[in-house]
């Protein structure tokens, strides 16, 4: 019961961010979270990833275009002292960016996924959106 209400006051607080700024910035421990939030904010998702091996997240269930659009996914290789390449097999971060676009509520999935395929490794990243 505990628990429950813990999560309970987490994603009140994290509603509650999202409505007094202009983004929102989560990670792997939102998975399986509501967001609620207003229109016209940015939805911001950093994920471990490791894409100088091919590895990465990919979107298994994409999310309803008119509440919550696509803004672009990066990958960021980890950072390397001045004038020196990123290591190989280093692990990064890809950034998913959505924007919140109209109101009603919309859940996406990502998966990660090995090189050269579609196919996930095990790892799993949903999260409903409801924008008022």
């Amino acid at each position: 019961m505990l628990k429950l209400l813990s999560f309970a006051l987490f994603c009140s607080a994290l509603a509650g961010c999202a409505r007094n700024s202009g983004s929102i910035d989560l990670t792997s421990d939102s998975s399986g979270t509501v967001v609620e939030t207003a229109s016209d904010r940015v939805v911001r998702i950093r994920l471990a990833s490791n894409p100088s091996t091919g590895y990465h997240w990919n979107m298994a269930v994409a999310p309803d275009t008119k509440v919550l659009r696509l803004l672009s996914a990066d990958l960021e290789a980890p950072a390397a002292a001045a004038g020196t390449p990123p290591r190989l097999g280093a692990p990064g971060v890809q950034v998913w960016k959505f924007q919140t676009v109209g109101t009603g509520q919309t859940a996406l999935r990502l998966e990660y996924v090995g090189p050269g395929t579609a196919a996930a490794v095990g790892q799993e990243y949903s999260l409903t959106v409801s924008v008022k």
